[in-house]
């Protein structure tokens, strides 16, 4: 067991011929197991550990590099590529969100970054879902609104919202939302996703 999941098996053979396994002979593979179970845990506890520094180390120094530019909206897409390669995803998307009275919300391309193998998808990133899509997708961002980072998968997704998942090329996704003067201002993007295009990395800005 691994973080307390099955991860794997240990296979002992006799190749010259049949024989009983005694029971202090399990017991002793079962206690081998353990140990190599737990080493197995500490290994990726360490792991873990060290791409969070990672990340946080990315972060501290694309803040300082954001609050210290003279130019907010470069700053920001040159931060785009770094954080999303410190989680290793493929794309990385800053959306403004339009509320409306009268119907769903807009949504606003301010900032990507996406990996050379990794189309874009942006007409399909902007296109909300409609009928009972729509208002399953609604549901599923209501906590964006709130300050409550949200995730998907296209494994876990609702049938309605499955369509989504697949429109948009991608297998699973972490959205942040993006507070402004307190208020929810847009979201964040990261979406590790399939290959579908080659090319030079490509930064799209205000």
């Amino acid at each position: 067991m691994a973080h307390g999941q099955h991860w794997g098996q240990i296979g002992i053979d006799d190749c010259r011929g049949e024989r009983e396994w005694t029971v202090d002979e399990i017991a002793a593979l079962e206690v081998f197991a353990g140990v190599l179970g737990a080493a197995i845990t500490r290994e990726r506890s360490f792991d873990e550990l060290s791409g969070r520094d990672e990340l946080l180390r990315a972060v501290n120094q694309i803040a300082g590099e954001i609050v210290a530019a003279p130019r907010l909206h470069e700053a920001i897409a040159d931060s785009l590529e770094k954080v999303a390669r410190a989680v290793r995803a493929d794309r990385m998307v800053v959306l403004e969100v339009i509320a409306s009275s009268s119907g769903p919300p807009q949504l606003l391309h301010r900032n990507s970054w996406h990996s050379p193998e990794i189309s874009l998808e942006l007409e399909a990133i902007l296109c909300l879902p409609t009928g009972t899509g729509l208002t399953e997708y609604l549901r599923w961002t209501g906590p964006l609104q709130h300050g409550e980072a949200i995730r998907g998968s296209v494994s876990r997704a609702s049938a309605e919202l499955k369509d989504y998942f697949i429109r948009r090329k991608l297998q699973s996704t972490l959205v942040v939302p993006i507070l402004v003067d307190s208020k929810f201002w847009g979201r964040s993007r990261l979406i590790p996703a399939p290959a579908s295009a080659s090319g030079p990395p490509a930064i799209q800005t205000f």
